[in-house]
């Protein structure tokens, strides 16, 4: 099974594309705030069923994932996310007022490319989190 290439790169700027999917607007704009500071591209997804298709679609270089939305639970997505060849090595961040539940549910997430930042975080956390998944070329800035 061959994998297209990543385009996780914006090809004429050269800055990675980040995905945030979050049902409260007000973190999604937080979020937004805080990566585009950090200088990424920052793509809003709404939660919902879509969203996986749409995030085969971009090829991000990294998801922002809340834990908790009415219409997307983020554990069944991300696990649909591992489940598809297009998308199973995206890194994803976890964000969650409680983050005791993404350790029960998913007791091995970090060794699924996945990062857990309580929610409220500092921005250096987010951004620093980020910038830590990403391989060397795309946090080339």
């Amino acid at each position: 099974m061959q994998q297209r290439p990543r385009a996780s790169i914006a090809s004429a700027t050269n800055v990675p594309t980040i995905v945030v999917i979050d049902d409260d607007p007000l973190c999604v704009r937080l979020c937004k705030m805080i990566l585009d500071i950090a200088g990424y591209r920052v793509v809003p997804c709404a939660p919902q069923p879509a969203a996986r298709a749409r995030v085969a679609h971009l090829q991000p270089a990294a998801i922002v994932l809340d834990l908790h939305m009415p219409e997307l639970d983020g554990i069944q997505f991300f696990r649909e996310l591992r489940a598809d060849p297009m998308t199973r090595s995206i890194p994803v961040v976890f964000t969650t007022s409680n983050p005791e539940e993404i350790q029960q549910r998913l007791p091995d997430y970090a060794s699924q490319r996945a990062w857990l930042v309580a929610k409220p975080y500092a921005p250096i956390l987010l951004q620093t989190t980020v910038a830590a998944m990403l391989p060397p070329i795309a946090r080339e800035r």
